[in-house]
């Protein structure tokens, strides 16, 4: 009952933000973190603009993470085609070295896929990948798991060079 008097969206985003912000503080100092970063997206001739904001932009160097939070269960496994696409057109945008969609899940789960070349059909480096995070009853713990699933996801090595 309590599920429905608060935007869980917004509360599972806040709350995989903040986790990966402590994490990246103790363990790669050298990484920035942004909560909603827009950019212009699309202006129509009335000159109303759009914007795009992933939920999460981590910048290592030159290197760009995107995150975007779900708080809900993928239909058969599977992420919605539109997910895919908002992510394809994150890839873009900025520049990322990786994507992701990351749920709350029963089990830690890392699924990796990349997108297909529209002329080539052959597979690009744009990759976007879905991360499953489970609950712990440990509020800490909870928030260093997700951090460790985060820098599993990215390769530790790639974190810690230069640190």
């Amino acid at each position: 009952m309590l599920a429905l008097m608060f935007d869980m969206n917004m509360l599972w985003e806040k709350f995989v933000y903040v986790s990966l912000r402590k994490g990246l503080r103790n363990n790669a100092g050298d990484c920035a973190i942004h909560q909603q970063p827009h950019k212009l997206f699309w202006r129509a001739d009335s000159g109303r603009q759009t914007r795009i904001e992933p939920d999460i932009l981590i910048k290592h160097g030159d290197v760009s993470y995107i995150l975007d939070t779900k708080w809900k269960i993928m239909k058969d496994g599977k992420p919605s085609v539109e997910d895919l696409r908002q992510m394809y057109v994150y890839h873009d945008y900025y520049t990322a070295s990786k994507t992701a969609l990351v749920y709350p899940g029963e089990t830690h789960q890392k699924t990796g896929g990349n997108y297909i070349h529209r002329d080539t059909k052959q597979l690009t480096d744009k990759e976007c990948s879905i991360l499953q995070l489970t609950t712990e009853k440990n509020l800490t713990e909870w928030q260093k798991s997700i951090y460790r699933e985060f820098e599993s996801w990215v390769g530790t090595s790639k974190m810690r060079d230069n640190v």
